[in-house]
């Protein structure tokens, strides 16, 4: 095999299969690419720590890209390449769209989540509350915000505001599971494809080269752009039909038999 190439994997229901493993299958085929001068990164959303706690156990993983596009991680250096952090005035600005509509609105860094409410609300893992906006401001900074509005139906018309009078970057997740809906915002130059094509160029590797794997909104970008961007089978149906490919579920080793049919 003569070129190199980048390969890009969404982490959650795409390298890991349901049961949050990576199949023995999918493993040595990376393996075997990455032995032969192949870029192998990790395109998440998660925040750094969930992400690296993971990654850090994949030795055929080169780069890992976590909140989607924020952040690039030389994992062979150890070191991060890449922030691009949300600017504390555009925190403020996202936290005044505050409204009775929303659940809440949530901040994330490297190791914790921030939530912010007016209503007593859930917490998962490294989340913690928002108790004074002016202190977290201060205080903190972050990478990309999330917003989960009472009624899905109005994510849109919130999306258009926050691009159009914020000037930022937003796209709509869904559970692949559930009709569960929320909003991610990031910065205006961030996308999962921009930080990937970040490693192309340092890898000196052609945009033509990529090959990315996904199944969730965030990855309709890298998905599109992508000289080969292949949906999951599992993927949400909307992601499937806008990608130019699309192979087996993560379940059923997609990664792999693309790739084994690719190479």
């Amino acid at each position: 095999m003569n070129k190199r190439y980048v390969i890009a994997l969404d982490l959650d229901d795409t390298l890991l299969n349901y049961e949050k493993k990576v199949s023995p299958k999918t493993k040595k085929i990376l393996t075997e690419l990455e032995k032969k001068g192949n870029i192998i990164i990790v395109v998440s959303g998660r925040i750094f720590d969930t992400c690296y706690e993971t990654v850090s156990k994949l030795d055929f993983v080169r780069y890992m890209i976590t909140d989607s596009g924020s952040i690039i991680y030389d994992k062979k250096d150890n070191k991060i390449i890449s922030k691009k952090k949300l600017k504390k005035e555009t925190i403020k600005k996202i936290l005044d769209l505050y409204n009775d509509d929303m659940e809440y609105v949530e901040f994330s860094d490297e190791h914790y989540y921030y939530k912010y409410s007016k209503e007593k609300i859930e917490h998962y893992g490294l989340s913690k509350d928002i108790e004074n906006i002016q202190e977290f401001i201060k205080n903190h900074h972050a990478f990309h915000s999330t917003i989960k509005l009472k009624n899905y139906d109005h994510n849109k018309q919130l999306m258009n505001i926050i691009e159009n009078d914020l000037g930022l970057h937003t796209f709509e997740m869904k559970n692949n599971d559930s009709d569960i809906k929320w909003i991610e915002i990031v910065r205006k130059d961030v996308s999962k494809y921009q930080a990937i094509k970040t490693v192309a160029k340092k890898e000196k590797i052609s945009i033509n080269n990529i090959i990315s794997f996904g199944d969730n909104y965030n990855d309709l970008d890298m998905l599109k752009k992508s000289k080969y961007g292949v949906a999951m089978g599992n993927a949400i149906e909307e992601v499937k039909k806008e990608a130019k490919l699309v192979t087996k579920s993560c379940n059923e080793d997609g990664i792999a038999v693309f790739l084994r049919s690719f190479f």
